[in-house]
Order: structure tokens, then sequence, then C-alpha cells
């Protein structure tokens, strides 16, 4: 996503660098950060279901409730990564709206999927936080 983000800053700059460059942060080094370091989250899931010798402090169903916590921590991570995808949208659909390159229709549409990509997302926190 960051090669590809990077592109579309090469293509965009000379329309506004600066929105081009808030492209660039929203949609590929924010959402990669976040995808990297969501890792944490199956690696710990990972040592809880194996469970090493220094795990032995906790019982079965205790690791097995903190494995659990860990993978629905990374379901989590995903959906705050995804929320990203939806942000860069609106700075690319701006620029495509005000470059003379593709039809302007693309950019309206661009800012109109950020804003729906975004309510579903939050959308889907909310059912989770709810329901547990």
């Amino acid at each position: 996503m960051i090669f590809v983000a990077l592109a579309l800053y090469r293509l965009f700059k000379g329309v506004d660098q600066s929105l081009a460059a808030l492209m660039v942060i929203l949609g590929g080094v924010l959402p990669s950060a976040i995808y990297f370091f969501n890792v944490l989250n199956d690696t710990a899931a990972l040592m809880l279901a194996r469970g090493p010798d220094f795990l032995s402090a906790f019982e079965k169903p205790q690791r097995d409730a903190l494995a659990m916590l860990f993978l629905k921590l990374h379901g989590q991570g995903s959906v705050a990564g995804e929320i990203f995808y939806g942000l860069w949208l609106f700075p690319l659909g701006v620029l495509t709206y005000r470059s003379r390159f593709p039809p302007h229709f693309l950019g309206v549409w661009l800012i109109l999927n950020g804003f729906a990509y975004l309510v579903l997302k939050f959308y889907g926190l909310t059912v989770t936080a709810i329901r547990g």
C-alpha cells in the first residue's frame, strides 16, 4: 500500500503537494505501521496457545482466555488500520477532483466512498464493542 500511495503522490504532487503528502500518510504510512505492530497480538496469542515453560503459572483455561483476548485485539487493530483506508480517500478525492487528468466525478465518488467506508468501519467497531 505504501508503494501505491507513493505512486499516487508522484502523480498528484503538482496539484497540491500538502494534500498529496497527507494522502501518503493516511493511506500508506499509518495503516502499514498499525498492521506492523498488530503482529504483536498474533505473536502473543501464538505464545499463549503453545504454552512455553514460563507460562506454567497460568492454568490452561486462563491461557486460552488470554489467547482469545489477543486474537480479538488483532481484529480491532485491523479495523483501526482500515479506518485510515477510508480517511485517505478524502485527500485522494480532492486531488482527483482538482486535477485535469481523471474525470471530476471520480473525485466526488472517492469522497462519497470515504464517508461510506468510515460509517461502515465505525459501525463495526460499535457493534463489536457492544457484543463483546
